[in-house]
């Protein structure tokens, strides 16, 4: 490991690392449903690692709908299967519950086109399940890791205001200058867009997604390996911005999440 990883690392294991990852007992829960027992195991056992996230796995659309219905969490994150046992079609979970606006679609390569018609119906990303898609790809896995993290800030709730918010996802908007510009809006708009789904300005929106979505995506589990995935070399490059961001939500942890119910 290179002396800059080594700083690097000197810096995510003080206090305020483990005081954020203890503000968040309550966790940032992610629901898979697919009838591949095998993939199911994989994204829960081996996949997403974080401690952040609980990850909950059923294999039919009636367990699906169980476990949403049931509502006794909140989920901030479904990755869904268009091709179910039973020949259930996954996507028709976004007809039955159209206020979710957090699902991720798997499609098969002869499916390509119902994974269209599933992002037509609200799926907020969806990607080809070929044999070694898993993998071999990080987009999925840093998809998945962006929306949870924007999911959790956002409440789980149901956006009127997605054109606000999905271009945070790109993780190039670093202070709320940009990020009103972005989208077009007024700074005072975007703060009222915003108190209109959390308790807090965009000037601590904004750091506390940049902080869940590192803390999520972990590149600690594959800073040794010979071939770092692109995004991994980005969050290296910017590590300084993420650990800045996480120092600053720590500070006001207490604060920001008291009266916070998720």
């Amino acid at each position: 490991m290179c002396s800059d990883q080594s700083s690097i690392q000197q810096r995510m294991n003080i206090d305020y690392n483990q005081a954020f990852i203890a503000a968040f007992q309550k966790k940032i829960n992610i629901l898979i449903i697919d009838d591949d027992p095998q993939i199911g195991e994989m994204l829960v056992n081996d996949m997403f690692l974080s401690p952040l996230l609980n990850l909950e796995y059923v294999d039919t659309f009636k367990a699906a709908t169980e476990q949403i219905s049931e509502r006794k969490k909140k989920w901030h994150c479904w990755i869904i299967d268009i091709n179910l046992k039973e020949q259930q079609d996954g996507s028709n979970l976004l007809d039955r519950y159209p206020d979710f606006d957090y699902a991720v679609i798997f499609s098969g390569a002869s499916t390509l086109e119902t994974a269209s018609n599933a992002l037509k119906k609200g799926a907020i990303s969806a990607f080809s399940k070929d044999p070694a898609f898993l993998y071999s790809s990080d987009a999925f896995y840093n998809e998945v890791c962006k929306i949870s993290a924007l999911s959790f800030v956002l409440r789980g709730a149901h956006n009127e205001h997605k054109n606000i918010f999905e271009p945070l996802l790109s993780n190039s908007i670093r202070s709320v200058e940009v990020w009103a510009r972005e989208v077009n809006v007024s700074q005072r708009q975007l703060q009222r867009i915003c108190e209109l789904y959390v308790p807090f300005a965009p000037r601590m929106l904004l750091p506390l997604y940049h902080s869940l979505y590192y803390m999520i995506r972990k590149p600690s589990i594959t800073e040794g390996f010979d071939s770092p995935t692109a995004e991994d070399i980005c969050i290296r490059n910017s590590n300084d911005f993420y650990l800045d961001c996480l120092e600053s939500v720590v500070k006001k942890i207490d604060t920001v999440y008291k009266d916070l119910n998720i």
